[in-house]
């Protein structure tokens, strides 16, 4: 099955029909033996799990029938969902990489499983990248759907004795679990919240669960929406060396379209705060800080154009930055999109491209002085959980925001908050030399995924940082 066959309807059928062993309540489906291929030579080797990990996974299954599924469909989606691997077939050994077609791309399972990276090295970068960004797209939706269904992430036990955390939106949701995990394993953890007295109640929550934590955990008053409050927190910050930053607080809508600063809100909540919060303590960061971003899995959905503007642009609202705008082929007329779904993806997809650029300067700051330590940065996606963000949601119907709508009317199918922290609780840490090695990436159940940062062009990702500086009213290169 070719990777344009298993994005198609019937590819998608036959996966689904694989992985559910045959229960869709269709027509069954005889699974058909894969006809035999050969690999390249120089490619074979020992299946690694890769960080780029290119294979849709529900392609694999639709490609070998995965007989298995069919008697223990959840033993069978364990062992799909990690390690994915892909393989070009021999007709095309020939071909040089800058001639590969992605319809001559195959999966197989009756070959030496070959890593991932290595066969993107054969590509070119932009085709590889685009590939993997469209496999990943459909396995994290794949994951939002499935993702119940699968074993629990492992629980970390890294020793977070004497690290100072600090975690923005901590009073709830996705913030307070990794509040408390991180607690759990020992962390000193400020609670850097909106409503103190919400706080207050998330401190007593997180006493409750871990006793042990008592004189470890606190709060201090911040609103990521307003510049003056990030501000304000930063002065009064007292409490030493912080080793870990959760850029964590975000909102799904507003009643309000502009703070009172004159920022669109949804994109000064989500994303501004954290650009600002970041650039102003980087004096109180650790040698070897990490910052984590909790994104979603809705930043595959941000969309932005080549051209917006490099100034802030106070009280608009500007297609292509805020929210995405797309042209009609035949009018040509620009048509923006200002559902809140929309704007929440774009600013998701901020903090993914903030991760990237961010990381480049802290390596650039590693690689001139060595001795300094080196810094982190991490974006991750809690995939479909349930927490209280659903009832946040305001003044929306499913005409106007039929995404949030759908998840609102299908919170069954969510995983349990713990789940969705987890990936954010290893990032914040683990020793794990992929996290702590390398940082600027994405991450969906400890698992590293291309995003829509890597496939944005460099002029565009290098814009960015240009219009929040200017948003922000920061000078930071």
């Amino acid at each position: 099955m070719t990777l344009e066959e298993a994005i198609s309807g019937k590819g998608m059928r036959d996966a689904i029909h694989g992985l559910t062993g045959g229960r869709t309540g269709g027509r069954s489906r005889k699974p058909q033996k894969p006809r035999p291929s050969k690999a390249l030579p120089h490619l074979a080797g020992p299946c690694t799990h890769s960080a780029l990990p290119l294979s849709f996974s529900l392609q694999r299954a639709a490609a070998t029938g995965i007989k298995a599924a069919q008697h223990k469909p959840l033993q069978t989606l364990s062992s799909i969902f990690p390690s994915p691997y892909l393989v070009i077939s021999s007709p095309f050994t020939n071909h040089r990489p800058s001639k590969m077609s992605p319809s001559k791309l195959t999966t197989t399972t009756n070959l030496t499983p070959v890593p991932t990276s290595r066969v993107l090295s054969l590509l070119p970068t932009s085709l590889g990248n685009t590939i993997a960004w469209s496999s990943d797209l459909l396995t994290s939706g794949a994951l939002l759907v499935v993702g119940k269904l699968l074993p629990a992430l492992p629980k970390n036990e890294t020793d977070m004795t004497g690290k100072v955390v600090v975690v923005t939106g901590g009073n709830s949701g996705i913030g307070l679990q990794i509040a408390t995990d991180l607690a759990r394993l020992g962390a000193t953890v400020i609670l850097a919240c909106r409503n103190l007295s919400k706080a207050a109640t998330a401190i007593d929550q997180i006493l409750s669960l871990v006793p042990t934590a008592k004189g470890r955990v606190s709060a201090r008053e911040l609103d990521t929406s307003l510049k003056s409050s990030v501000q304000n927190f930063v002065k009064q910050w007292d409490l030493g060396k912080i080793d870990v930053l959760v850029n964590n607080a975000g909102i799904a809508s507003s009643d309000a379209e502009f703070t009172k600063e004159g920022l669109e809100t949804m994109y000064a909540t989500n994303f501004l705060g954290s650009f600002l919060l970041t650039f102003l303590l980087d004096a109180h960061l650790a040698p070897d800080a990490r910052v984590v971003f909790t994104s979603s899995t809705g930043q595959y959905g941000g969309s932005f154009a080549p051209d917006f503007a490099l100034q802030s642009t106070p009280n608009v609202a500007e297609p292509g930055f805020h929210h995405p705008k797309f042209t009609l082929p035949v009018v040509g007329t620009v048509v923006a999109r200002k559902a809140p779904e929309t704007r929440y993806s774009n600013t998701k997809l901020m903090q993914v491209v903030f991760a990237k650029l961010l990381q480049r300067r802290y390596d650039a700051a590693f690689a001139k002085d060595k001795n300094a330590g080196k810094r982190t940065a991490h974006a991750f996606t809690p995939g479909f959980t349930f927490t209280p963000i659903f009832s946040k949601v305001t003044k929306t119907s499913i005409f106007t925001d039929p995404l949030f709508e759908t998840l609102k009317a299908t919170t069954r199918l969510a995983t349990d908050v713990s789940v969705g922290a987890a990936t954010g609780v290893w990032l914040a840490s683990t020793r794990d030399e992929s996290v702590w090695g390398e940082g600027g990436g994405y991450w969906d159940r400890m698992t590293r995924r291309v995003s829509g940062a890597d496939v944005m062009p460099e002029e565009t990702l290098e814009k960015f940082w240009s219009r929040w500086a200017s948003d922000a009213g920061v000078e930071w290169r």
